[in-house]
């Protein structure tokens, strides 16, 4: 085997294919970083407006036992700002007497 054929078997690549080569792999690397960032905000926006959701669910549903029992036990099926201890409607006639709640807690100006 002669020198020239024995260098041609050992040929590797040139610095200029090197660099290049080492470009692409910077600019594709850069860009699954970006898109990787990108998803991660995502996901984070999209976790925080579900925790926001499951709390505002688990909110009204508390809320809505709360109001379903405000008028449990009185007699009647509907309530006025002259039921007596009427639940939400609060004003200074359906409070009694005896109670001393500043007026701008009344649902009703009496």
């Amino acid at each position: 085997m002669n020198y020239s054929a024995k260098r041609q078997a050992m040929a590797g690549f040139t610095l200029i294919e090197l660099m290049i080569s080492l470009v692409l792999g910077l600019l594709i690397s850069a860009a699954v970083m970006q898109v990787y960032l990108i998803n991660t905000r995502t996901i984070t926006v999209q976790q925080s407006a579900s925790e926001v959701q499951d709390s505002s669910i688990f909110a009204m549903q508390s809320i809505e036992e709360h109001v379903r029992l405000a008028n449990l036990g009185n007699p009647i099926n509907y309530i006025t700002d002259s039921t007596d201890h009427g639940g939400i409607v609060l004003a200074q006639a359906n409070l009694g007497n005896a109670n001393s709640t500043d007026v701008k807690y009344f649902t009703i100006d009496a």
